[in-house]
Protein backbone atom coordinates (compact mmCIF):
# COMPACT_ATOMS: atom_id res chain seq x y z
CA UNK A 1 0.00 0.00 0.00
CA UNK A 2 1.29 3.42 -1.12
CA UNK A 3 2.58 5.60 1.93
CA UNK A 4 -0.01 8.43 0.83
CA UNK A 5 -2.98 6.25 1.26
CA UNK A 6 -1.95 4.29 4.73
CA UNK A 7 -1.56 7.93 5.76
CA UNK A 8 -5.05 8.53 5.14
CA UNK A 9 -6.29 5.44 6.42
CA UNK A 10 -4.13 6.72 9.90
CA UNK A 11 -6.11 10.63 10.11
CA UNK A 12 -9.14 8.54 8.94
CA UNK A 13 -9.19 5.86 12.17
CA UNK A 14 -7.85 8.80 14.39
CA UNK A 15 -10.82 11.17 13.29
CA UNK A 16 -13.11 8.64 13.70
CA UNK A 17 -11.63 7.48 17.31
CA UNK A 18 -14.13 8.64 20.10
CA UNK A 19 -11.33 8.84 22.11
CA UNK A 20 -9.83 11.44 20.14
CA UNK A 21 -12.39 14.11 19.97
CA UNK A 22 -12.80 13.74 24.03
CA UNK A 23 -9.26 14.43 24.67
CA UNK A 24 -9.58 17.33 22.57
CA UNK A 25 -12.65 18.75 24.04
CA UNK A 26 -10.94 18.41 27.09
CA UNK A 27 -7.92 20.26 25.98
CA UNK A 28 -9.73 22.64 24.46
CA UNK A 29 -12.03 23.37 27.67
CA UNK A 30 -8.77 24.08 29.47
CA UNK A 31 -7.22 26.77 27.12
CA UNK A 32 -10.57 28.77 27.00
CA UNK A 33 -10.58 28.09 31.34
CA UNK A 34 -7.42 29.29 31.36
CA UNK A 35 -7.76 32.61 28.73
CA UNK A 36 -10.75 33.61 30.65
CA UNK A 37 -9.34 33.72 33.99
CA UNK A 38 -6.41 35.31 32.52
CA UNK A 39 -8.40 38.15 30.90
CA UNK A 40 -10.68 38.54 33.86
CA UNK A 41 -7.32 38.72 35.91
CA UNK A 42 -5.68 41.83 33.60
CA UNK A 43 -8.90 44.16 34.16
CA UNK A 44 -8.56 43.58 37.58
CA UNK A 45 -4.88 44.87 37.66
CA UNK A 46 -5.72 47.97 35.47
CA UNK A 47 -8.35 48.81 37.42
CA UNK A 48 -6.34 48.19 41.42
CA UNK A 49 -3.48 50.48 39.74
CA UNK A 50 -6.07 53.51 38.46
CA UNK A 51 -7.93 53.55 41.78
CA UNK A 52 -4.90 54.25 43.54
CA UNK A 53 -4.72 57.72 45.31
CA UNK A 54 -1.63 59.91 45.70
CA UNK A 55 -1.92 62.54 48.24
CA UNK A 56 0.13 65.98 46.99
CA UNK A 57 2.70 66.97 49.26
CA UNK A 58 3.48 71.21 50.03
CA UNK A 59 7.46 70.95 50.01
CA UNK A 60 8.69 72.02 53.67
CA UNK A 61 12.50 74.15 54.20
CA UNK A 62 14.42 73.45 57.32
CA UNK A 63 12.91 75.39 59.87
CA UNK A 64 9.59 74.32 58.97
CA UNK A 65 9.53 70.61 57.33
CA UNK A 66 6.41 69.44 55.72
CA UNK A 67 4.28 66.85 57.98
CA UNK A 68 1.55 64.72 57.46
CA UNK A 69 0.36 62.09 59.24
CA UNK A 70 -1.46 58.60 58.14
CA UNK A 71 -2.71 54.93 58.20
CA UNK A 72 -1.62 52.75 55.98
CA UNK A 73 -5.57 50.81 56.12
CA UNK A 74 -6.55 53.78 53.62
CA UNK A 75 -4.38 52.16 50.93
CA UNK A 76 -4.01 48.37 49.39
CA UNK A 77 -1.58 45.84 48.72
CA UNK A 78 -0.27 46.31 45.24
CA UNK A 79 1.85 43.43 42.95
CA UNK A 80 5.70 44.02 43.80
CA UNK A 81 7.65 42.54 40.25
CA UNK A 82 7.90 46.58 39.40
CA UNK A 83 10.10 47.47 42.06
CA UNK A 84 12.60 44.66 40.99
CA UNK A 85 12.99 45.68 37.53
CA UNK A 86 16.36 46.73 35.85
CA UNK A 87 15.02 50.02 34.70
CA UNK A 88 13.46 50.88 38.47
CA UNK A 89 15.82 49.05 41.08
CA UNK A 90 13.56 50.17 43.94
CA UNK A 91 14.06 47.13 46.34
CA UNK A 92 15.31 43.39 45.33
CA UNK A 93 12.71 40.30 45.73
CA UNK A 94 14.44 39.19 48.28
CA UNK A 95 13.21 41.57 50.63
CA UNK A 96 9.14 41.91 49.13
CA UNK A 97 8.06 40.59 52.32
CA UNK A 98 9.10 44.12 53.93
CA UNK A 99 6.69 46.21 51.50
CA UNK A 100 3.97 43.32 50.79
CA UNK A 101 1.34 45.27 53.27
CA UNK A 102 -1.01 48.23 52.56
CA UNK A 103 0.69 50.83 49.90
CA UNK A 104 -0.72 54.84 50.63
CA UNK A 105 1.20 57.22 47.90
CA UNK A 106 2.47 61.13 48.09
CA UNK A 107 3.89 63.11 45.59
CA UNK A 108 6.19 66.14 46.45
CA UNK A 109 7.90 68.23 43.59
CA UNK A 110 11.41 69.05 44.12
CA UNK A 111 13.43 71.66 42.75
CA UNK A 112 16.29 72.20 40.76
CA UNK A 113 19.37 72.77 42.45
CA UNK A 114 18.01 71.37 45.91
CA UNK A 115 18.22 68.58 48.64
CA UNK A 116 15.18 66.59 49.38
CA UNK A 117 14.87 64.75 52.88
CA UNK A 118 12.11 61.93 53.37
CA UNK A 119 11.52 60.98 56.47
CA UNK A 120 9.15 58.03 57.79
CA UNK A 121 8.30 57.74 61.74
CA UNK A 122 5.87 54.94 62.32
CA UNK A 123 3.54 54.91 65.25
CA UNK A 124 3.37 52.26 68.31
CA UNK A 125 6.64 50.58 66.46
CA UNK A 126 4.34 49.35 63.23
CA UNK A 127 6.43 47.32 60.78
CA UNK A 128 6.26 50.20 58.18
CA UNK A 129 8.78 51.11 55.50
CA UNK A 130 9.52 53.63 52.78
CA UNK A 131 10.28 53.93 49.54
CA UNK A 132 10.73 56.89 46.78
CA UNK A 133 10.87 56.90 42.66
CA UNK A 134 12.30 60.26 41.23
CA UNK A 135 10.06 60.78 37.99
CA UNK A 136 9.77 63.41 35.36
CA UNK A 137 9.15 66.93 36.30
CA UNK A 138 6.13 67.07 33.35
CA UNK A 139 4.95 64.09 31.73
CA UNK A 140 4.29 60.19 32.41
CA UNK A 141 4.59 60.09 36.10
CA UNK A 142 2.99 56.53 36.73
CA UNK A 143 1.99 55.03 40.14
CA UNK A 144 3.28 51.54 41.23
CA UNK A 145 2.42 48.67 40.49
CA UNK A 146 2.29 50.66 36.91
CA UNK A 147 5.57 51.37 36.79
CA UNK A 148 8.16 50.41 34.46
CA UNK A 149 11.06 52.96 35.03
CA UNK A 150 12.44 55.31 37.10
CA UNK A 151 14.95 58.28 36.84
CA UNK A 152 16.17 56.62 40.28
CA UNK A 153 14.45 55.03 43.42
CA UNK A 154 15.32 54.63 46.88
CA UNK A 155 13.55 52.35 49.61
CA UNK A 156 14.36 52.66 52.81
CA UNK A 157 13.80 49.11 55.95
CA UNK A 158 15.27 47.38 57.94
CA UNK A 159 18.48 45.48 57.14
CA UNK A 160 19.49 42.26 57.60
CA UNK A 161 21.02 39.00 56.27
CA UNK A 162 18.77 35.54 55.88
CA UNK A 163 21.26 32.66 57.59
CA UNK A 164 18.95 29.98 56.90
CA UNK A 165 14.89 29.68 56.48
CA UNK A 166 14.89 29.93 60.54
CA UNK A 167 17.30 32.72 61.58
CA UNK A 168 18.42 35.74 60.36
CA UNK A 169 20.80 38.38 61.42
CA UNK A 170 19.64 42.47 61.42
CA UNK A 171 21.29 45.26 61.94
CA UNK A 172 20.17 47.86 64.94
CA UNK A 173 17.02 49.21 63.90
CA UNK A 174 15.21 52.27 65.63
CA UNK A 175 12.13 52.00 63.13
CA UNK A 176 12.36 55.07 61.58
CA UNK A 177 13.39 55.01 57.73
CA UNK A 178 15.45 57.96 55.38
CA UNK A 179 15.26 58.58 51.78
CA UNK A 180 17.20 61.64 50.71
CA UNK A 181 17.77 62.26 46.85
CA UNK A 182 20.13 65.26 45.26
CA UNK A 183 19.42 67.30 42.17
CA UNK A 184 21.79 69.32 39.80
CA UNK A 185 20.07 71.26 37.02
CA UNK A 186 16.65 69.81 36.41
CA UNK A 187 13.64 69.87 38.96
CA UNK A 188 12.14 66.39 39.67
CA UNK A 189 8.43 64.75 40.86
CA UNK A 190 9.06 62.37 43.77
CA UNK A 191 6.69 59.55 44.62
CA UNK A 192 6.57 58.99 47.82
CA UNK A 193 5.50 55.04 48.95
CA UNK A 194 4.63 53.87 52.26
CA UNK A 195 4.31 50.36 52.81
CA UNK A 196 3.56 47.98 55.49
CA UNK A 197 5.88 44.42 55.94
CA UNK A 198 4.80 41.41 56.56
CA UNK A 199 1.15 41.53 54.79
CA UNK A 200 1.10 44.38 57.55
CA UNK A 201 -2.68 46.69 56.53
CA UNK A 202 -3.06 49.06 59.03
CA UNK A 203 -1.14 51.52 60.83
CA UNK A 204 -0.06 54.71 61.80
CA UNK A 205 2.95 57.02 60.76
CA UNK A 206 4.49 60.69 60.31
CA UNK A 207 5.96 61.65 57.44
CA UNK A 208 8.49 64.85 56.83
CA UNK A 209 9.69 66.26 54.15
CA UNK A 210 12.59 69.03 54.05
CA UNK A 211 14.32 70.87 51.21
CA UNK A 212 17.28 72.83 51.00
CA UNK A 213 18.40 74.78 48.79
CA UNK A 214 22.15 73.77 47.32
Amino acid sequence: MPDSIKYMVSVATLLYNPNFWEQTMKRLFSCAMVMAALSAQMPADADEAATQTVTAITVGGPSTPSSVEGNIKAGKKIPLGWAELSNVACFPATRFEQFDGNHVFYRVPMSASSSLKITLTPKDKAAINLYALRQSAAGNQPVPPNVTQAISAEASYPKYAKIDAMKKIQNKDDGVRKIEFTSVGNPYSILIGVAGANGLTEGGFKLNVEQTTR
